[in-house]
């Protein structure tokens, strides 16, 4: 993660922070943003919202 590094040495981010987790958001956005051109449907972003913020609350 280039740019998290990048980030985190311009002290924009904690350093020392693992930064697994917002990569792991960053490609489910990224897939559910690719599904929603294939299925023409806002759809997989509802998915997306639901269970981001379901996870990230809980």
């Amino acid at each position: 993660m280039v740019m998290g590094a990048f980030s985190q040495a311009q002290g924009e981010l904690p350093a020392g922070k693992d930064l697994g987790v917002a990569a792991a958001l960053i490609d489910a956005f990224e897939g559910a943003v690719t599904r929603a051109k294939v299925e023409r449907s806002r759809s997989p972003f509802d998915s997306f919202k639901g269970f981001v913020l379901s996870a990230l609350v809980a």
